[in-house]
């Protein structure tokens, strides 16, 4: 059962890395040069003096792309500074996404995860759907670019989300492993963009494809997707939770001598939530009761204590969250900064440089791998 899920948890990685890797082909930027009086090739700084006067012949290198939003709206020259900012809006966008955990404790992961792949459906959908109508490049660039920044939310609110659904299906001794079959899955996203890019060297394809792609994952988290166990147990939806470990023990075809156990902790955990209500109605003051029976270090919060009270309970936690914040900033920032960059390392072709660099990611999560052993 847990295979299952993490295949499915894993193709949705796998959208993410479609979603972010695919922006590198949707503003490539080939080189753009004018023809001078003797037939001959201007240079960039030449070519942008004279490109805009009437009965210039000027073209966009065809030799490694073909359409892009650069060649659809002349993103060159003093329009150049315009190309890289759908990039930034979808990161900044991936910013905000962060913020879809208080969601996922609030209404579940499943439906979290719905809802925002619904969304990340319709904004891809209408991004394609916006450049055939007559809008002009303002308009389409302004469009585009918004659905950068919602992208960018939906598909970082996607792979958080899932993950964490992921890791509380899993025990702590498969953490490490599953952590990375989930970043190989990433992997697969990134070369899967590879081919379609080289083959269709269109960005409307691309585009398309991210399209489909999301709505074929939102289809299969509806059918397939399952609610976390921890996270019921933690909202003392026991009947729910009992379903879903009953499923898994149906699907490992386990045994089922441990019933009476699971029995004794379902009513462990029901004698527990009937303690909380009793001391909530003798006493104004938040409780965290942790119980020490309870299988991993699942902690049960009292109702009146948020996820947000509890980070600033104390100023360990706060000093800790501030340095996983800061490393985790650092590390998107070197990451992304050289894999989003590495097609403009000088003369060399984009497709190859970009085929190494996913591969060596490889490399890098199976040692993470190694070192676990």
């Amino acid at each position: 059962y847990q295979r299952l899920v993490l295949a499915l948890v894993g193709i949705m990685s796998s959208l993410g890395a479609t979603g972010i890797y695919a922006t590198i082909f949707y503003g490539a930027e080939p080189r753009f040069s004018c023809l001078n009086e003797l037939n001959q090739t201007m240079s960039y700084n030449d070519t942008c003096l004279v490109y805009e006067q009437p009965n210039q012949t000027c073209h966009f290198d065809t030799t490694y792309y073909g359409a892009s939003f650069v060649t659809d709206w002349m993103l060159v020259c003093d329009k150049k500074y315009l190309v890289g900012l759908p990039q930034t809006f979808y990161m900044l966008g991936a910013f905000f996404g962060l913020f879809i955990g208080y969601f996922s404790d609030k209404f579940g992961r499943k439906r979290c995860c719905i809802v925002v792949c619904f969304i990340l459906s319709v904004t891809m959908i209408g991004a394609e759907l916006s450049q055939l109508f007559g809008l002009s490049t303002t308009l389409k660039y302004a469009i585009y670019s918004a659905s950068q920044f919602l992208t960018g939310a939906m598909l970082n609110s996607l792979y958080s989300v899932s993950f964490i659904l992921l890791i509380e299906l899993t025990t702590k001794d498969y953490y490490t492993i599953v952590s990375n079959i989930n970043l190989y899955m990433f992997v697969v996203g990134e070369l899967v963009v590879l081919p379609i890019a080289y083959l269709s060297r269109n960005w409307h394809t691309l585009l398309i494809f991210n399209a489909a792609y999301s709505v074929l994952v939102l289809v299969m988290i509806v059918v397939l997707l399952p609610e976390s166990p921890r996270y019921l147990v933690e909202k003392r939806r026991f009947g729910e939770a009992e379903a879903i470990f009953r499923k898994i023990a149906s699907v490992n075809k386990t045994v089922s001598a441990n019933d009476s156990e699971f029995q004794s902790f379902l009513s462990q955990q029901q004698k527990n939530d009937n303690e909380d209500i009793n001391e909530d109605e003798s006493s104004a003051s938040n409780v965290r009761k942790v119980d020490e029976e309870k299988t991993e270090d699942a902690i049960v919060v009292s109702n009146d204590q948020s996820a947000i009270d509890y980070v600033f309970s104390s100023k360990q936690n706060v000093l800790e969250i501030v340095a996983l914040i800061f490393l985790s900033f650092s590390l998107c920032l070197a990451y992304y900064g050289v894999s989003l960059g590495i097609t403009m390392v000088g003369d060399v072709n984009p497709y190859v440089i970009y085929l190494f660099s996913s591969v060596s990611e490889i490399f890098g999560y199976s040692i993470c791998h190694l070192n676990d052993r």
